[in-house]
């Protein structure tokens, strides 16, 4: 699971590297959400465990239980440690 944010918006992709395609994706401009995030503070923290709860009840619908979290370069506070504890929370195990 790929994470990745900018000063706007928070993305993330489970990705199959051994067949290197992306298996699913969200972002916080996706449509499964867009409602959702215009109407919370555009805190990226709030976000973040928005995208958190969405992504691993979308991998649990695709049978993905476990993932290998990739945070590039960000330490792993803030909105990084706030979308881990979400997507933890609601199934996916690291």
């Amino acid at each position: 699971m790929a994470f990745y944010k900018s000063l706007r918006n928070i993305y993330v992709q489970i990705i199959d590297d051994i067949e290197g395609r992306t298996l699913c994706g969200l972002s916080s401009q996706s449509q499964a959400v867009g409602g959702r995030v215009n109407g919370l503070t555009r805190k990226s923290v709030d976000v973040a465990t928005m995208l958190g709860e969405e992504i691993a009840k979308i991998a649990g619908s695709r049978g993905i239980k476990k993932v290998v979290f990739d945070r590039s370069r960000y330490r792993y506070h803030g909105a990084v440690k706030a979308f881990a504890d979400s997507a933890r929370k609601n199934g996916l195990e690291f």
